[in-house]
Formats: C-alpha cells, structure tokens, sequence
C-alpha cells in the first residue's frame, strides 16, 4: 500500500498514513502542521491501536530531500505499542535541510514485523517570500479565505506558496520545543493557550526566547493586561509575543497580514547567510579560522609518477617483450605500492583529524520558572584524514550543516541518519572545510546575582555563580545607566562595576556579535534596542561554558561564547526578559 500525501491549505494537520491491518492493529500518521516544512524539523503525530495478545514495534524510516546538490536527511524511529495497550500515541520529529529552491519533499518506510511495509510520500513548495506560519484551526476555520486573499497582495509566488498559513489543532502540538523550528510565527488565542498542557507551552516559549513570534488572539482590547494575565511579556529575547484583537469569529485580516510580514524570522531566507554555499566574507568566523591547507598538488603528483611506472617504466623495463606474463605481478605491486604512497602523501600533507573553531550565544534565563540556557552555536573545520564522520549529541538539539563555497568537497550533498542524538553520514567529510550550526536549550541553575550596596551612592554590585569564567561583562541598571567589568571574573566572585555610557557598550556588543554570520549578528544587535534594567551581556573564552560536542577526532580552540541574560536579585527570581 504506497499512499501519495498532498498539501491541502490551511487544514488542521494532514493525515500522511493509515492502514488498519485487522480488528485489532491499526496505525495513523498525521502531519501536525498541514504543510510541508522546508526547514528545521517537523511533528509528526503517530497513533497506534495494539489489541492483540503480542507486542508489536513499527519502524519508520524517514527519507527528506530539499533540492538539487542540498542532500539527503534520513532519520529511523522504532515505535512500540504493547499487547491489549490499545491506542498509544507517539510524537516524532523529522528534519529538514533548506534549499535555495525551497522544494521538499520526503517519504516514510512504515514496516512491522509479520505485518508487511508500506510507505507514503509528501511534498510541497511553501517559497520563501511569506513567513512560515501556523495557525488554530478555531482562527482560520472563518478566516482563511480572506488571510489567503490579503496574503497574496504582497506576494510574489503563486500555488501553494500562495497559501497565508498551516493550521493546526491546539491539543496536538508537540511538547518539544524542535517540533516548532520549522516556523516563523505560531497563533493562537488565549483560551486555547491557557487550555494547552504545560509541555506544550514550555515548548513554545523555548521556540519563543530562540527567535519565533507568538500572536495571541483575544477579546479583550487590554494587550498589556491581558499578556501580564498570561504571564507573559511582549519581548523575550530573540522573539516577541503580539496580542491581537478579535471578536471570537472574525480576525481583523487587515491587521493579521501587516503584523505578520515582518522582517524578523526565526527561519532563514534560503538565499540568505548560512543557507546556501557561503563565500568566507559572509561568515566572519571562518575569516578567522583561514583558507584550508588541503593540497591538491602532492596528489597530482603521485598519480603522475605512478602512470609514468605502471606504463612505460613497467611496459619497457619490468615487463619488456619477452616477459610480458610478469604483467600480472607487476601491475597489481605497483598499484598496491602506488595506494599505501598516495594515502603517506594525503596523510604528511592534510595530517588526521582536523582543527576548528566555534561560536556560542548563549541566553541564560534563571529565573525559578524557567533555568534555561539558550544556546545557538556555530562552527567551522578543516579536515584531514578522518577515520569516521559519526557522533552523538549529548543534548536535544537542532543541527544545520553548512556547505562553504570554498570547500574541497565541492558539490557533494549532505547526507546523514539521525536516530535518536546519534547522528551519522557524511556531516563531517574528509579533506573539506565545512561548517554547522546547533541550536539547544539547556537547563541551568548559573546565575548572575545583584548584591545590596552598603553605601546608597556606590554603583551596582553583582555576584557571579555562573560555573564558568567571564572576561567582560555589562550591566543594565534601575535607572537604565550601563555599568561594566572588566578583567576576568571567577565564578563565587563579588562583582564591583564601573559607570559606562550606552554608546561604548553597543560598539562593543557589535564587535562581540561580529563573529556570527551577518544574518545571526543582525539578530543579536536587536537584543540591544530598548534596554531593560537587569539585563547583563558579557563574553567568556573558558572552556567551562560548555559548547556542544560533535566530532572528537577535530581540535577546536579559540572557543567563544557571547552570553547575554537577566540579573536575579539576591535570593529572589530572576526577571523576565
């Protein structure tokens, strides 16, 4: 049974698979999100009926494809449903890589034993000159029609690019903040939010502080009253939470579209920074790293000395006329000896392993209600000889491989298997510069707490139980002066600051930010708009930050972290920012 999926606009999810094998085994699977995502990684929602008397475990194999030379992303789940457990429902995540096509399209092998396989396809072109947005189905069942129409006004695509958002139903969303990285904006109204399980929200507001936009539709006209109701603030972080009025039937169209179209994203624009093959003037970071070292030359020139030996040094001297039989001896030594030399030379020439560096934003919230660590890295290597390309990712994270247009891999595509954290293919390649991104949120109880001053006209003190060293830190005040330390600052240590001004302390979150891509720095630079008091921003080099693990076999150093964050007051909960 081969079921070929389609994307319907704005429906409440999509079921992808069915089959109901007899009476008492049954599996659904439904696409959360009704459109195909072209990026980040997508719910899907998996539904078993086990009412025989054995247990049973589906496999499922997901195959996903974004366009010419991007590659392949695979991933494998096995999914378990007891005897007589009835219905059981599974939430999976599949990825995606982006394209600068932004076609995807992907297929299912769905198998269990003594029960056959089947597979189901989907596919789509959502285009990218529209954020990617989703919508409850209880605010799109009246109002489709009219966002799609306003929609296509400021739009350059047609089809289904042409479609304003995917609907969902509020109560199968998923509890992990991944399964939103695949958006732009997510709305909802504020009884559908407060009716959602507190995983679900937890899970959006994660996606929230990494850069999505939430829309909040409510009755009430009191926007502030009814998002301090929520407990909820308008900016948080990278992303921002609007409220928008309705009447509990009609959106205001008008209103939607204008407040939608916005320049913010937490998705990239195919053709923008990281996506697509990067020149090293667009990554900063590689800038510093510096062109690779793989050498092209001492290749060429063993593969020249070996066709002068395996022709006419073996034709006319090991093999002369007459002796032509020891063509069967010479040949197979001399490429033998030929290989073992060529691998010697790739070896003295590009070495093992590889060197790289990273950069990491990180945005420690800690208060009470959160103790999350936000963390975006990005990274960049040169490889030599590597024996292996797979790892396992210690943490739920999002990972991007990027492609540099400079890399001796040339146009190879991407193609890994994720399954679980364990992630294999070939991300890392041999002899390549190549680089990637990861995205995580971490649970943390380091803080940065503000002390009493003894002294009312001494300025600001802090205490840091940070588990790392920081070697510069601002700080955001009451009164909304900028205070700063410098010099490294261990952590159980009392912080006395000094009085700064504004403008030298966003020339140096500039310079701090500079080492992202353009389109991440861009991003960052916003966080400094419209300070608040509490707020702190400070950069670390020590190891004790924490940057994810990927490949042992490469010798990172120079590692950075750029940290921004809320200040809690001493034995109380830190603000919300």
């Amino acid at each position: 049974m081969f079921l070929e999926g389609a994307v319907v606009p704005l429906q409440a999810g999509s079921t992808i698979f069915t089959r109901r094998y007899n009476d008492e085994v049954e599996i659904t699977i439904e696409s959360v999100f009704a459109n195909v995502a072209v990026a980040g990684m997508s719910p899907l929602r998996v539904t078993l009926r086990n009412q025989s008397a054995i247990d049973r475990v589906w496999n499922i194999d997901y195959t996903g494809s974004s366009g010419f030379r991007t590659g392949q992303a695979r991933a494998s789940f096995s999914l378990q449903a007891a005897a007589g457990s009835g219905e059981t429902v599974h939430e999976i995540l599949i990825p995606f890589l982006r394209s600068p096509g932004g076609w995807a399209n992907y297929s299912l092998r769905i198998s269990c034993s003594g029960l056959g396989s089947d597979g189901a396809n989907q596919s789509g072109n959502p285009g990218d000159d529209w954020p990617q947005v989703a919508i409850s189905n209880s605010l799109a069942n009246r109002n489709a029609a009219n966002l799609t129409a306003e929609a296509a006004k400021t739009r350059s695509s047609s089809g289904s690019a042409g479609d304003f958002a995917s609907s969902y139903q509020p109560g199968h969303l998923p509890s992990d903040w991944r399964g939103y990285t695949s958006l732009d904006q997510v709305m909802i109204t504020d009884t559908e939010w407060l009716a959602l399980l507190p995983a679900q929200r937890s899970a959006i507001l994660e996606w929230n502080r990494l850069g999505g936009h939430l829309f909040i539709f409510s009755r009430d006209a009191d926007g502030s009253a009814v998002l301090k109701k929520l407990g909820l603030e308008p900016r948080r972080s990278q992303g921002t939470i609007s409220l928008i009025t309705w009447d509990g039937k009609d959106v205001p169209v008008k209103e939607v579209i204008v407040a939608s179209d916005r320049p913010e994203r937490f998705l990239r624009k195919p053709n923008a920074g990281l996506v697509r093959a990067m020149n090293r003037s667009e990554w900063p970071l590689a800038e510093v790293l510096g062109p690779g070292e793989n050498n092209p030359i001492v290749v060429v020139l063993i593969l020249l000395v070996f066709a002068i030996v395996v022709g006419p040094v073996n034709l006319f001297v090991l093999a002369k006329p007459g002796y032509r039989h020891r063509l069967f001896v010479t040949i197979p030594v001399i490429s033998l000896g030929a290989s073992l030399l060529l691998l010697l030379g790739i070896f003295i020439s590009d070495g093992m392993g590889g060197n790289g560096q990273r950069v990491l934003f990180m945005d420690l919230q800690s208060g009470n209600s959160e103790r999350r660590a936000y963390l975006l890295q990005q990274q960049i290597c040169h490889t030599g000889i590597l024996l292996g390309g797979g790892f396992e990712l210690e943490e739920g994270a999002l990972l991007t491989p990027l492609k540099l247009s400079t890399s001796f891999a040339g146009d190879r595509g991407f193609e890994y298997l994720q399954r679980g954290q364990r992630f294999s293919g070939n991300l890392f390649q041999s002899r390549a510069d190549q680089g990637m991104e990861i995205m995580t949120v971490r649970p943390t109880r380091a803080r940065l707490e503000k002390r009493p001053s003894a002294d009312a006209g001494a300025g600001p003190k802090l205490f840091s139980s940070l588990d790392f060293a920081i070697d510069d830190l601002f700080f955001v005040a009451e009164d909304g002066g900028v205070w700063r330390k410098s010099g490294r600052i261990e952590s159980g240590q009392e912080i006395a600051l000094q009085k700064t001004d504004s403008k030298e302390f966003k020339k140096w979150w500039e310079v701090q930010v500079g080492s992202f891509d353009k389109s991440t720095g861009v991003k960052l630079k916003r966080l400094t708009n419209n300070l608040r008091p509490g707020e702190f921003f400070a950069v670390s080099t020590d190891s004790r930050v924490g940057p994810l693990k990927t490949l042992g076999a490469i010798r990172w150093v120079g590692d950075k972290a750029v940290i921004h964050g809320s200040v809690a007051s001493s034995g109380s909960e830190a603000p919300t920012l």
